[in-house]
């Protein structure tokens, strides 16, 4: 899924293959920020384009929240 909230466009394309190419094709035009997980082809692309990429807070989301049992106040 590719959100744009400034422009108020969203975008849902479904490939099967986790090629490099799938992403690759969806966003040789592209100049912008993208924020995703850490799947390796978004990696290459930010050395053949104008990307700049920021990491899913998921990931860091959910160590807080395993630490919420021990120490809740600080992770919080």
């Amino acid at each position: 899924m590719l959100h744009a909230p400034v422009e108020g466009i969203v975008l849902f394309e479904y490939n099967a293959s986790r090629s490099v190419e799938v992403p690759e094709n969806i966003l040789q035009q592209f100049i912008g920020t993208l924020q995703t997980y850490s799947y390796r082809a978004y990696q290459k692309l930010i050395t053949k384009y104008l990307i700049k990429l920021l990491a899913c807070m998921a990931h860091a989301r959910r160590y807080f929240e395993k630490a919420l049992d021990n120490d809740k106040s600080r992770a919080s």
